[in-house]
């Protein structure tokens, strides 16, 4: 249940420039915290999901004229480097843990697919900080092919999202139907024991 949110939440991350970041923050930190189930690190994701809401209420404002974010203002600055910490701290935390469950039901694709997602999205996240603090300097085809990247780190991540609401959702449901069924059949066998004395 919380993987599906979670993926619909980055998916809303595409249109983030739009004022979709107010809904992605929302989903992803309610998708995480319901992934807590599964490992502890999901909440700390949940955490940081919640903490990209500023800045992406004030993109939303801005889209709709209530309030006028100029780009270049230290405000704008602050704003959006706390967004993008928010988001690496996010990613780092939910792809940990992902890994982490991957390593504890020995699934080798996985654990890479995670830590592959994790360095791509670290570079990305890294790149878009460098080039706010050196704006001044930076070569504006790097800033045009930091923004491209954007949407395939966001399609990226959103198809291991999946990936994990499919794969680790269905493997742990796996599990407590199994065990279910081993207390029924151990509830049965205590029944016939009853029954032949």
């Amino acid at each position: 249940m919380g993987f599906g949110i979670a993926t619909i939440g980055y998916g809303f991350l595409l249109t983030y420039e739009a004022g979709g970041g107010v809904v992605a923050s929302i989903l992803l930190a309610y998708g995480f915290y319901l992934a807590s189930r599964f490992h502890k690190r999901f909440l700390a994701a949940a955490f940081s999901a919640l903490a990209m809401f500023p800045h992406s209420l004030f993109i939303l404002l801005d889209v709709l004229q209530v309030l006028e974010l100029k780009e270049n203002t230290l405000f704008h600055s602050i704003s959006y480097t706390i967004f993008i910490l928010a988001w690496l701290s996010m990613s780092f935390h939910y792809l940990m843990a992902v890994k982490d469950i991957a390593v504890e039901n020995n699934s080798k694709k996985l654990e890479n697919k995670a830590m592959n997602r994790m360095y791509i999205t670290a570079v990305f996240l890294l790149g878009a900080l460098s080039i706010l603090i050196f704006r001044e300097v930076a070569p504006a085809p790097l800033a045009g092919m930091l923004y491209a990247l954007q949407y395939l780190v966001i399609v990226l991540n959103f198809l291991f999202l999946h990936t994990c609401f499919i794969q680790i959702t269905s493997e742990k449901q796996y599990e407590k139907d199994k065990q279910l069924l081993a207390e029924e059949d151990k509830k049965l066998l205590e029944k016939r024991k009853k029954w032949k004395k």
